[in-house]
């Protein structure tokens, strides 16, 4: 989904040698022209940027996944590390099988 965002461009070349699949796709990945060392990546609000190859450290399957948003430019402090932010949120919810049956 982050592909197909207004102002992502990807696929230029690999910024970082060994990353294979899905992670090494990212590591190409600039946000409003900027270099690709400089994406920040958040999940539920808490870091979650991979340092070695600046990337995602977790990636949760896309059906848990409530929001995305690539921020870049002039945003809240809360996010002010670097100049391509991709904020990913997971759905709520527990562990707990609960039955429509209830006896």
């Amino acid at each position: 989904m982050v592909f197909l965002s207004p102002n992502v461009t990807f696929g230029f070349g690999l910024s970082n040698v060994g990353l294979n699949g899905d992670r090494g796709a990212f590591s190409s990945v600039s946000i409003a022209g900027a270099r690709p060392v400089f994406n920040r990546y958040t999940l539920d609000g808490l870091e979650n940027t991979y340092v070695e190859g600046n990337s995602y450290a977790f990636l949760p399957s896309i059906d848990a996944l409530q929001e995305f948003k690539i921020q870049s430019g002039v945003y809240p402090a809360e996010f002010g590390r670097e100049v391509g932010q991709i904020n990913v949120s997971t759905k709520p919810g527990g562990n707990e099988y609960i039955s429509r049956y209830a006896v």
